[in-house]
């Protein structure tokens, strides 16, 4: 009800869900007195006056009539007083205190008013049946609430109360009582008395221990501890809880034993996050059972649980599962992760035909049980375990099976499939990081109903079979980093395939994928193309082509490919960078979603080399509001300071006007300077610094919600955690911009780290919350230096994060610093590397927080177990073997022109001779300098010619010739590990001094033939001395532009 204005001038606007009425008057008294009467209906008999942001009751709430009318108030989030002592000036009506007049209210909602003192007024209200006054800060309950003796609801939540008075307990028909974030450090003793309470709201509370004194059963059905500060063992009887059933302990402080086998009534327990060591239960009537992210090494339940159908015991520190687990007839979920298990029961997979999803990834098991019969299991996760083979009939018995992940194990091959292809039920494969060949085929063309197969990072040679076509339902397929020359014909006939990843192999040639009606994304980089082949690839519905770092990317020449059936962009992503040292490498997909919610900001120029990150959570509207407001204040700021950072977040915060009231994100800055790193971040966005000597450095870290600083902070400013850990159910962070209707419990406070850069820097790492949750610090790190360049890392962390079940949206930014003598230099010739600016990738894919300024040591990463050591040498010694090939060839050279020399040139010629030709110019001086006459040189040294030229051309040839290696494409097939990679060269292999120089010239005769003996022998012995020099030297990335196609129209 509203009065608008319209083309016959003022009228009424009545509007509800469906349509909307204008009611024109021509006598404007008449439009007042219908505009009072519709209010007054409208306030029957439910009002709604919710986040309205009143100060005092609105006047039409006390019309005539309309107050005895009225069963239902919702008041919440205003600001609504208390009538003052001392009302000059004030208004007459309006006040809380006016609630009184409205005697037939029902249900009232006061939640979130600021209320320090519980409104008297509400007393007489006596046909009050539901109260809520949760979110105020009451700290005082009167005694005579016995006057609502209707009260049915009551909802004290979020509140600073720390007792109640035992007059509540008159209250006899109240059957639920929230007491949920208050300030009780025991348990309120009138609980005690108020028999018809069923459930006892505690969570967030301060209670230490739980003291029943009472010689009366109590009828408790549930009892809610969640976020206390419990730091006793814990033993309940049946003798006072003779009727619970729930239990939830989560978060609940430090309890490290916890007794439960004389409650036989327990049917859910929730124990996670108490530092448990020791948990005794009744499985009488067990339903479910959550105890992890615990320290447990064994659990007892007496007797069986045979009602048991979920059993989460992840993140402890089992060695073993019990055997009676594979009796039970109904369980339906084993989640048992991250724990030390050697193996399982020999039973699991016979029989237990309620089994579904059976989750044992990151453990030590070598090897499953043998036997499988009658296995009814959809869902098996083995990831990150030490497996070698998987039984012989686990495909031809599991019929059931959907999804299996064996990723990161040791497999050298898979078991065959069921003969009957309709009995394979497979749909998500995932093998990468495994040993597996070409051999595997057969059994993957069997899988008829495959989805998603992963194959990345295994010894694939080629992936080719004339049944491939067979898989129909394919939509994701997955080929990275294995040994492949060519792709299969047979993948564009597969008609629903979208995505297809084969970076990091040594393709060369590809087929003609043109036809492929449903290929979305193509991922040829880090590959062997000579040729862009671009009209190989461009399908009706291709959206993104990455041709990056490979070969013809090198090439100075325009990149334009063009197409008769598609309108193509070239986004040339190839940046020069001011820091000589520096390759930059990203990664971002949307995984399941359908919005990208995550952005990045990457460097535009070469002067400004600033990295960020937004992470909107779900909400992809105020990302690209917070990215575009944050760039445009980084571009105003000239200065390379940390608070230079720091206002910037704190000015986007300001500037997000109607959006960041009720949506906020969390955001990263990072920029490179001449000698430091500096980092702000607002959020759970975190970053890290790797030094080669092991130090870990965490420029920005998550601080989690449940930590216990942050989680009092939280609590002073009146807020709770709910269920899943999110601020007042909204925000997943207390530091995040936006969220403005939260303050002051969500601020924007950026946190502040500064460093140092040194010669041991070698790269940072900078990832949205899933990565740091799929992988550890210790995965990351080895993960990224067994890339050869930044790009390679961010995918294969990519990779890795998506085979650890991650199907989110996932962001990632990886910032390798070279090795160089001069650190920070402008070059021309430098460039970053990375992937498509602003390029988002579909993948349609089924601790303790520690302080900011967190430094570490960490062991010397050995290589990833998955790789076998013998490809390691084999790959090392070929990379020796083309090295002396060239080494070879250039003595060749060297010996030819030996014979045909003509005696002596002066040294002037050399010089000459050497800056007209450099790419021999060490060869010749080499040469000459054996013939030179000692006159000569003194003389040469007299007149004030340096060595100098004569160092830096050995040098420099050394450079030409590791230059010319560069130019192969490095081995995606496997990184080198960092233990088996050579420092770089001393300087004796590449720097001579004038001292040394004469040394050997004063040793020499003067005679034609002595001096061409005596010069051979030196010119034989500084040769080793390359040849030995260039032997060792680890290989370098190449450096090549990157091109991505963006095929939008």
């Amino acid at each position: 009800v509203e009065i608008a204005e319209s083309n016959r001038g003022r009228c009424l606007r009545l509007t509800s869900n469906s349509q909307q009425i204008c009611l024109a008057f021509d006598d404007p008294s008449e439009l007042q007195k219908w505009t009072s009467h519709a209010l007054q209906c409208q306030m029957v008999p439910n009002c709604d006056l919710s986040d309205k942001q009143l100060l005092f009751l609105p006047d039409q709430l006390f019309y005539v009539g309309s107050q005895r009318m009225i069963t239902s108030l919702n008041l919440r989030r205003n600001s609504l007083m208390i009538k003052p002592a001392n009302t000059a000036g004030s208004p007459l009506i309006g006040w809380l205190d006016d609630l009184s007049r409205f005697p037939s209210l029902r249900v009232l909602n006061l939640a979130d008013n600021c209320l320090h003192t519980f409104p008297t007024a509400i007393l007489q209200l006596t046909a009050l049946m539901d109260l809520n006054l949760s979110g105020n800060r009451i700290s005082i309950l009167p005694a005579n609430i016995k006057l609502l003796a209707n009260l049915v609801v009551f909802n004290l939540s979020n509140n600073w109360l720390s007792s109640l008075p035992n007059q509540l307990a008159d209250c006899i028909h109240i059957n639920s009582l929230d007491v949920s974030f208050n300030r009780f450090e025991q348990i309120p003793e009138v609980l005690f008395v108020m028999k018809q309470l069923k459930n006892w709201e505690l969570a967030g509370n301060y209670i230490r221990s739980i003291k029943i004194d009472t010689l009366n059963p109590i009828p408790l059905v549930k009892l809610d501890l969640r976020l206390n500060c419990l730091e006793r063992p814990l033993r309940l009887t049946a003798f006072s809880l003779n009727s619970l059933t729930v239990l939830d302990l989560r978060y609940g402080g430090n309890v490290s034993e916890l007794d439960l086998s004389n409650i036989p009534t327990i049917q859910v327990l929730n124990c996670e996050h108490l530092q448990l060591k020791i948990l005794q239960i009744n499985g009488i009537n067990l339903r479910e059972l959550n105890a992890q992210h615990n320290h447990l090494q064994q659990i007892i339940v007496m007797p069986i649980p045979m009602n048991l159908t979920i059993m989460n015991v992840s993140h402890n520190e089992l060695e073993f599962l019990p055997e009676w687990i594979t009796d039970l007839s109904k369980i339906v979920t084993i989640s048992a992760h991250h724990n030390r298990l050697r193996k399982l029961p020999y039973r699991i997979m016979m029989n237990v035909t309620s089994l579904r999803y059976l989750l044992v990834g990151n453990n030590s098991l070598i090897k499953l049980p043998e036997i499988v019969e009658n296995c009814s299991i959809e869902v098996i996760n083995l990831e990150n375990n030490q497996i070698e083979k998987l039984p012989k009939e686990l495909l031809k018995s599991a019929h059931r099976l959907r999804h299996l992940n064996v990723t990161n194990n040791r497999l050298a091959e898979l078991p065959p499939a069921n003969s009957y292809t309709d009995l394979n039920r497979l749909q998500s494969l995932r093998l990468s990081t495994n040993l597996l060949t070409e051999s595997v085929m057969s059994t993957i063309v069997a899988c008829r109903r495959l989805r998603l197969l992963d194959l990345s990072y295994n010894q694939l040679r080629f992936f080719n079979d004339s049944a491939l076509s067979s898989l129909h339902s394919l939509e994701e397929l997955n080929l990275s980093g294995n040994r492949l020359t060519s792709l299969s014909t047979e993948i564009a006939l597969l008609p629903n395939l979208q995505v297809l990843w084969a970076h990091s192999n040594r393709i060369s040639s590809i087929p003609d994928l043109s036809f492929a009606k449903s290929l979305r994304v193509i991922d040829l980089s880090n590959n062997r193309l000579e040729k862009p082949q671009t009209e190989c690839c461009i399908s009706p519905s291709l959206k993104f082509l990455d041709l990056t770092c490979n070969p013809f990317c090198n090439s100075n020449k325009e990149f334009r490919p063009v197409s008769d059936r598609r309108a193509i962009s070239v986004v040339d992503i190839s940046k020069k960078c001011s820091l000589s040292n520096i390759e930059i490498g990203f990664s971002e997909t949307t995984g399941q979603r359908s919005k990208m919610c995550i952005k990045q900001i990457r460097p535009i120029d070469t002067q400004n080399m600033t990295f960020a990150m937004i992470d909107g959570g779900s909400n992809f509207e105020i990302v690209d509001l917070v990215r575009n407001k944050l760039r445009h204040f980084l571009e105003l700021q000239i200065h390379n300071n940390i608070e230079v950072l720091r206002r910037a977040i704190l000015r986007t915060h300001e500037h997000l006007g109607v959006k960041g009231e009720r949506l906020g994100a969390s955001c990263l800055v990072l920029r490179i300077t001449d000698r430091q790193v500096i980092c702000a971040s607002s959020g759970h966005i975190s970053a890290l610094l790797f030094r080669r000597d092991g130090e870990v450095i965490y420029l920005a870290r998550e601080e989690s919600v449940t930590s216990k600083q942050e989680y009092e902070r939280i609590r002073r400013a009146n807020a709770i955690l709910t269920q899943d850990n999110l601020i007042n159910g909204i925000a997943s962070s207390g530091t995040a911009v936006g969220f403005s209707f939260l303050f002051p419990v969500v601020v924007p406070k950026p946190n502040k780290q500064v460093v140092d850069l040194t010669d041991e820097d070698e790269f940072i790492v900078i990832g949205n919350r899933a990565l740091w949750h799929m992988l550890t610090e210790r995965e990351i790190i080895e993960a990224v230096r067994q890339t050869n360049n930044a790009q390679q890392a961010a995918k294969k962390l990519h990779d890795l994060c998506q085979a650890n079940e991650h199907n989110g949206n996932l962001s990632i930014i990886i910032i390798k610093f070279l090795r160089q003598e001069r650190r920070f230099e402008n070059e021309k010739a430098s460039s970053v590397q990375n992937l498509s600016q602003g390029t988002v990738v579909p993948r349609p894919i089924p601790n303790s927080v520690s302080t900011l300024n967190d430094v570490s040591k960490v062991k010397p990463i050995p290589p990833a177990r998955s790789f076998s050591e013998e490809r390691v040498h084999d790959k090392a010694l070929r990379h020796i073997e083309e090295r002396l090939e060239k080494i070879s060839e250039a003595i060749r050279k060297i010996d030819d022109d030996s014979t045909d020399a003509t005696g002596g040139t002066s040294s002037k010629n050399i010089i000459q001779t050497e800056y007209r030709k450099p790419p021999r110019r060490t060869v010749r001086r080499i040469k000459e300098a054996s013939h030179r006459t000692a006159d000569s040189r003194v003389s040469l040294l007299r007149s004030g010619t340096s060595f100098s030229s004569y160092s830096s051309g050995i040098t420099d040839s050394m450079q030409d010739l590791n230059q010319s290696n560069n130019t192969i494409p490095s081995d995606p097939e496997i990184d080198t590990p960092r233990d088996l990679a050579t420092p770089p060269l001393p300087s004796s292999y590449c720097t001579f001094t004038a001292e040394r120089d004469l040394s050997i010239k004063d040793n020499c005769t003067y005679s034609s033939e002595s001096s061409s003996i005596l010069g051979h022998e030196h010119f034989r012995r500084m040769r080793n001395q390359v040849a030995r020099g260039l032997r060792l030297e680890p290989p370098k990335s190449g450096s090549y532009n990157n091109f991505v196609l963006n095929t939008n129209k």
